[in-house]
């Protein structure tokens, strides 16, 4: 049996372990496990941490995995021992595939109601994981494509039905998210705000 301690470093071991190989767009090509180990840096900045949040960390890590690799839920299961069954839950929770929306009329569309499906149903720790990797994201695709470009702000728009959620988190949570969506928001999508009040 693991102890709780254990399940993030598994989880962790486990995504370096499918993620070889892979890597993020971008020039740089940097390996893919630079996304969930800044996933859980975030997590934890917003005061999530391995002594009390266990299985939110395990998700942190692992949030891609079934999206992105032919890992199986009895590897998940293994690594996390008797607390498996949350993470392996957290982790389908976070996965999109197109074809669990079959009433959708695109991808785009598929998309939008996982976004939302994620924002208004999921478990608030499952946001804050999502609200974390989205984050993270955006300041990637900052990186990528240019500050304030247009790419970075339809990708900021199309989770705005996870950003107006955060009312869903607890009043701690919801402060530090809140914050560390500002400063994303004014630095990395849109121009200063002070600039806005000039034009």
């Amino acid at each position: 049996m693991n102890d709780n301690m254990d399940i993030v470093s598994n989880m962790e071991a486990l995504a370096r372990k499918w993620h070889d190989g892979q890597f993020r767009k971008g020039p740089k090509h940097l390996p893919y496990i630079v996304h969930p180990k800044a996933v859980v840096q975030q997590l934890k900045e917003w005061g999530f941490s391995e002594e009390l949040n266990p299985i939110v960390l395990a998700i942190g890590w692992g949030h891609d995995l079934f999206e992105d690799t032919d890992v199986t839920v009895s590897e998940v299961l293994e690594a996390c021992g008797t607390l498996g069954d949350g993470v392996v839950s957290g982790i389908k929770w976070l996965t999109f595939n197109c074809s669990d929306w079959s009433k959708a009329q695109s991808k785009e569309q598929a998309k939008a109601m996982y976004i939302a499906n994620v924002a208004c149903n999921a478990p608030s720790e499952i946001l804050a994981v999502k609200l974390a990797d989205r984050i993270c994201n955006i300041r990637d695709f900052a990186e990528l494509h240019g500050k304030c470009s247009e790419k970075v702000r339809s990708y900021y728009w199309e989770a705005e039905p996870l950003f107006n959620n955060i009312k869903r988190l607890s009043e701690k949570l919801q402060r530090a998210v809140s914050q560390t969506l500002l400063d994303v928001k004014y630095s990395k999508v849109f121009p200063d705000p002070y600039e806005l009040r000039d034009e």
